[in-house]
């Protein structure tokens, strides 16, 4: 099993493109906060910036 908190972000990004769910998993944990935030200064509403980020992550999965 590996340490995917260690990876760096270029190594987690190869992974989800081969469809690692722990990857994607351990991007959402990493940057979550921080999309969060800067969506919520940019939107000042809490359910339109968690929407924004939850769309984002959505896309990314999708998209990966």
């Amino acid at each position: 099993m590996r340490n995917f908190e260690k990876l760096s972000d270029k190594e987690l990004s190869v992974l989800l493109c081969d469809g690692s769910d722990a990857a994607f998993e351990e991007i959402f944990n990493r940057y979550w906060s921080a999309l969060y935030a800067a969506a919520y200064k940019r939107l000042k509403s809490h359910e339109k910036a968690e929407e924004t980020v939850q769309d984002l992550f959505t896309h990314l999965w999708t998209k990966r």
